[in-house]
């Protein structure tokens, strides 16, 4: 029987907060959660370059010639 005596707005807008602070705490929740599993991106041009050059990369004339 809180809140009995006051406005509807007011009611409506207490309502509103709470499932707000939820959505918002849930969302900051999964995207954590989510950013945890991925790599993480590279800092500077060497470790972008580590990567590829890692890789055997096979051009036309390489591969027409297998």
């Amino acid at each position: 029987m809180e809140g009995l005596c006051e406005r509807p707005r007011k009611l409506i807008h207490r309502e509103l907060r709470s499932q707000l602070l939820d959505t918002v705490t849930y969302s900051r929740n999964t995207h954590k959660a989510r950013s945890s599993r991925l790599i993480p991106l590279p800092t500077d041009i060497k470790e972008t370059h580590e990567p590829l050059n890692a890789v055997q990369g096979l051009t036309i004339s390489a591969e027409l010639t297998c």
